[in-house]
Formats: structure tokens, sequence, C-alpha cells
């Protein structure tokens, strides 16, 4: 026991120095995403693959007691990544007293395995739930060795919840399941025991209920993400598979993999049955996808690296006592030690975009606007909060903007192609020249530019709303807010319950070149406010002649705030570039809510040079 207690030791150690650096995308986008709001919305709302639902609960709970900060956030994927550790020697033992009793250094070997594994590491320093299906995944393999071959009905519960949870934290984890269970199924029937064919039975049964229940009123939209973020296995991609492989066996590494097949060749001479284990969930993990067409990104197989190392172990204990052991064990420790431990002990904390978001709430200029391209919006958004709030609320306020801010990190996200977000979820490229922006902050790759011209506002006097002909009588036009300025607003009365549109008869024509920024608040998240395009002339008459722009996101989400009529408003920056040949005015796609507010339409027009 003192020789595990060191490797978890070392395991912990080597876990803990990224604890602190800032928050990558994907990390920021679970907690802005999923993580900060209700349970409910958690447990229902599945756009993307991003939701590891009970893992996004465990960080939800975490950021409650320890602070929404990034420690607070990743402590349940290092506990998971630490307690892995445990349960691989756990699941090792259950495999050495069944098949190699007097070799009890094996399951320690496992352990050490998993403890300076350089990609459980680096996940177990990261909130996203891989380590948590990892340490499901060796805790439902040694309940079912022991409830399986060492008939021990006792370790059926166990097997059953950690196997519901491990496909309740990502939905992938059923490859994991489907290895388990197959190889189950087919140990009970060759028995010929009928009480162990019943328990195996009840035990996936309950699970299967389980998973309708869990996943029943969402499985089309889990499915259509799995769909959309998976790697795409149709027409028979042997180089897409191909190169999955060997992500996947990357992971463990060479001389674990070869280690491992060592294992399992002994194995299948002495222990048939855990050879059918060990083939089964490899076989399981690739042959579903590949038949399915769509499989998992090579993270989501990290789960199988308590297999590979249970294997490597038993590769090892094969081996005749003497140098080519010791060699085998020591090149072993060398191959996974040797990168960690340098990873760990060379770790520079990663700033990202932290630094900005401390930078820019120490300003204190009314009407500056941040500027995020695609994916970095989600980080710029966690740290820059206040800064966006600000910036976006005094220009509805005001009416004026100071600044526009666009943030960059290059080469990926540079002015020359930079990468939005639009109303709709779709991206859509930006090109800003050179000679209109000027540099105000410089870290690394990251920057931030800052438009040269101040904003001009293009408000008419009033907006003189239009609704489409179809849908004229079953809207009604009435004043609401304010929001946060003096202004009052439009209310529509839309008794009917059915989508509406509407525009502005008011229109504008910029000057010149430039972008132009609409800013609004409206009382209902799921409208859209964006700008209309047309050419001059006289007004349209029908509201097909006008074309709808998708506008440009400015932030991740919007900023949510209580206005001077006491009620919640969402508060939204978007974009576009213009130019003098056309005119443009707001259109307005509106929700089938019975009443909606739209207040504070501001439009702002930089001008280039």
């Amino acid at each position: 026991m003192l020789q595990f207690a060191v490797v978890l030791v070392i395991g912990v150690f080597l876990r803990l120095p990224g604890l602190g650096d800032a928050l990558d995308h994907d990390e920021a986008y679970t907690w802005e995403a999923f993580a900060s709001h209700s349970v409910s919305t958690i447990a229902t709302h599945y756009p993307v693959p991003n939701n590891h639902i009970f893992h996004t609960f465990l960080v939800k709970a975490s950021a409650a007691v320890f602070g929404a900060n990034e420690v607070g956030m990743r402590l349940p994927a290092l506990l998971a990544g630490v307690l892995t550790i445990v349960a691989t020697w756990w699941l090792a033992r259950a495999c050495g007293n069944l098949f190699l009793p007097a070799i009890g250094w094996m399951p320690v070997l496992a352990a050490v395995v998993v403890a300076l594994s350089p990609a459980h590491i680096a996940w177990s320093q990261a909130a996203r739930g891989y380590t948590l299906i990892t340490l499901f995944s060796a805790v439902a393999g040694g309940a079912l060795v022991r409830a399986q071959l060492a008939r021990k009905r006792v370790w059926w519960p166990l097997y059953g919840v950690v196997l519901f949870l491990a496909m309740y934290t990502q939905p992938s984890a059923a490859l994991l399941a489907v290895g388990l269970a197959g190889w189950s199924f087919l140990q009970a029937a060759r028995s010929g025991d009928r009480p162990l064919l019943t328990a195996t039975l009840a035990v996936h049964g309950a699970v299967i209920v389980a998973l309708l229940a869990a996943y029943g009123p969402i499985m089309d939209r889990v499915l259509d993400a799995g769909r959309a973020w998976g790697l795409d296995l149709h027409g028979g991609s042997f180089i897409a598979f191909g190169r999955l492989l060997f992500d996947v066996a990357v992971q463990p590494g060479v001389v674990v993999l070869l280690l491992a097949v060592l294992g399992i060749l002994w194995l299948r001479q002495h222990a048939i049955q855990m050879f059918g284990l060990l083939v089964a969930l490899p076989a399981a993990a690739f042959v579903v996808p590949l038949i399915h067409g769509i499989a998992p990104q090579p993270r989501g197989y990290l789960f199988l690296l308590p297999w590979f190392a249970t294997a490597a172990a038993i590769g090892v204990a094969a081996i005749p006592a003497g140098r080519r052991r010791q060699g085998s064990v020591a090149l072993l420790v060398l191959s996974l030690g040797g990168l960690s431990g340098f990873a760990a002990a060379t770790h520079e904390t990663f700033p990202g975009w932290r630094d900005l978001g401390t930078r820019l709430a120490s300003r204190t200029p009314r009407g500056e606007l941040i500027v995020a391209p695609f994916r970095l919006d989600v980080e710029v958004q966690y740290y820059a909060r206040a800064a966006i709030q600000r910036g976006i609320v005094t220009t509805l306020m005001d009416g004026a903007a100071r600044s526009l801010l666009f943030a960059t990190d290059a080469p990926r996200y540079a002015l020359a192609d930079y990468a939005m977000s639009n109303v709709d979820g779709e991206i859509q490229h930006l090109r800003l020249p050179e000679n209109a922006v000027e540099k105000v902050y410089d870290s690394g790759t990251r920057a931030v530019y800052q438009l040269r011209a101040a904003g001009r506002s293009m408000m008419p006097d009033s907006w003189q709303w239009k609704a489409h002909p179809d849908e004229v009588a079953q809207i009604e036009f009435g004043v609401a807010g304010p929001a946060v300025s003096d202004r009052l607003g439009l209310a529509v009365r839309n008794d009917s319950g059915l989508p509406f549109r509407i525009f502005s008869a008011a229109r504008f024509r910029p000057p010149g070149p430039g972008l132009c920024v609409l800013l609004s608040a409206r009382s209902n998240l799921l409208s859209v406010v964006s700008l209309y395009q047309t050419g001059p002339g006289p007004l349209p008459e029908q509201i097909e002649e006008v074309t709808e722009l998708s506008m440009l996101t400015t932030a991740a989400r919007a900023v949510e705030g209580i206005g001077r009529d006491q009620h919640l408003w969402q508060m939204e920056a978007c974009l576009w570039p213009v130019d003098a040949a056309s005119e443009y005015g707001v259109f307005v796609r509106g929700s089938g809510a019975p009443r909606q507010d739209f207040c504070d339409i501001r439009v702002l027009y930089f001008p280039y040079p």
C-alpha cells in the first residue's frame, strides 16, 4: 500500500500546475452556456456535445461552493482524475486476484500508467467531463469483473449506477456500455447460470430505462449534436478512420500499447474470459462508429485508458522475472513520467484573456464597445463581462459610442479575416482595413485594436414601424419602456401567438464605407433585431422587397439587465459593414410571445478612412 500511496501523491502533484490557468474556449462555453444556468436548463439544453450533463451538474455545485473561477470549475475534473488512479488500481486488482494472485504489484503498475499519463493529466486540469467518464469506466469494469466472474452479486448495483452516469455525462460512453454489456451477456449465456443471466438482464434493463428517462425529452437534440460535431466516417472513409485510430493510440503512448498487446496475448492463453473483455471494449469502441458512420472525437476515447493500463501491467507481469521485466518497467515509467514530469516542472501560467478582462475592467470610459470573433467570444465574454455590459448599457443610455474595440489572436483570428457569429448562429467573415484601426493592447499572440473613428448616430426622429401585410391583423403596436435610456420604445401585442415580422419605414444612408453598430434592448430573448438593406428609392410596400441582414454579434451572449421599468431586458450590440450605395432600416423578427417590447434602438456609424 505504501507504493500505491506514493503513486497517488505523484499523480496529484502532476495534476496541480495548470489548475489556475485561464479557461479555454470549451471550458468557458461549459460555464457560459450550461453550468451558470438552472439545473433544469442543464438537463434539457443540448445544442452541442459540450454539455457533459452530469459533469456540468458537478461544475455548478463546485462553483457554488468554491466560486465561479478557474479552480472551482476544474475541481470535479481534478478529483475524477485522481480517483481514476485509485479506480484503475481497483480494476487491475480484480483481474489480478482472479488470474495473477501471486503478483501483487501488478495493480500498482496499472495505477502508475494512469498517474503518469500526459493525456489524462491534461484533462484532469480542464473543466470538461472526460476524466469523469474514465473514472466511471474503471469503476464499472472493476464492479463487473467482480459481479460476473467472481459471482459477487453485491457489485451489480454499483456497476449499473456508474454505467448510467458515464452515459449521462457523455452519450458517446455508450461505446463503453456496448462493450461491457455485450461481453456480460455472452459470459452469462455461456455459463448456463440462470441467476447470473437474470441479474445481467435486470441491471442492463434498468440502465436503459434510466437513460430513456434522462435523454428521452432531448434525444433528437443529442443525436443532432452528435452528427454535427462527431467525426464523419460515412462512405468508408478509411483515411478518417485511420487517423482516428492513430490519435487514440497516441493517448496512452506507444510503450503502453505494446505492453498492452503483450498482456492481451498472455490472457488469450491463460484467461480467455478476461481476454474476451479486453478485446470486446476496443472492438465496440471502433466497430460501432464505423458501422454508424459517426465517431466521437479522439478525446472521447479516454475511457479506454484504465483498460490499456491494466493490460499493460499484465503484459509486464507476463515477462519472466529478471532484467527484461525490470527494463520494461523502467521504459514504461520513463516514457510516461519523463513527458509528464517535464511538463509539470516547466509549466508556465497561461493568462489567456484574463489579463484583457482585468485591463478593460480598469478602464472607465462610457460607450466603449467590445467585439470578439467566433470561439474567442466565449472566453472574452467570461473575462470581460463587466466591461462588455458597461459598454452596451452606457451606449444605450447616451446614444453615443466612444470607441469600438476588436479582440484578435494571431494568426487564426486576425483583422484581415475576422470570423464572427451572426444572429442565426452561422459564421461570417469580416475584413477590416489595417489603416482603420490602431493597437491598444498586446499580450503575445493576443491583441486588441481600436477603430480610429468614433461612432456617429444615424438615428431618425421616429422609426415609423410597418408590419408584413399578412401579419397586420395579428399584431398591435403600442408604447413600451423605457429600458435604460429616457426614450420610450415599441410594444407589440401578439395575441395570435405566431412569429411576426416588422420593419421601419425610416431609413438611413451612410456617407461612405464603414461599420454600422445596431444596439437594442428587447424583452424576449428569442426575438431578433437586425438591419435590412434596400436600394435608394420609394419605401417598399412589401416586406419581401427588403433584404434582412444577418447581423454579426459582438459578444457571445446578450447582456441581461433591469431597466428603468424594473423589467428584465436583453441588450445586444450587433454590427454590419455598410456603404453609401444602399439604404438601411431596422428589421425585427418577433417570436410567438403575446407581448414583446423593443426599446433604445440605436444605430451608430463608424467610418473607414
